[in-house]
């Protein structure tokens, strides 16, 4: 009944390789979050400054 294949070899190569995906994935994924954040943060104190030099009373 043993065919002489050893059973998880091919699955292992699968689970490191899909591993290997995923964690370029999630490296990705964290680098852009990082990226977003900052750009955010540098939208905010551009705003920041935009707004303290608008008087508060404009009218039309």
């Amino acid at each position: 009944m043993d065919s002489g294949k050893v059973p998880h070899a091919t699955s292992d190569r699968w689970r490191i390789k899909s591993f290997l995906e995923m964690e370029h994935r999630l490296n990705s994924l964290r680098s852009l979050v990082c990226d977003l954040l900052k750009t955010n943060q540098e939208l905010r104190e551009a705003l920041l400054k935009t707004k303290s030099g608008v008087p508060n009373n404009q009218g039309p």
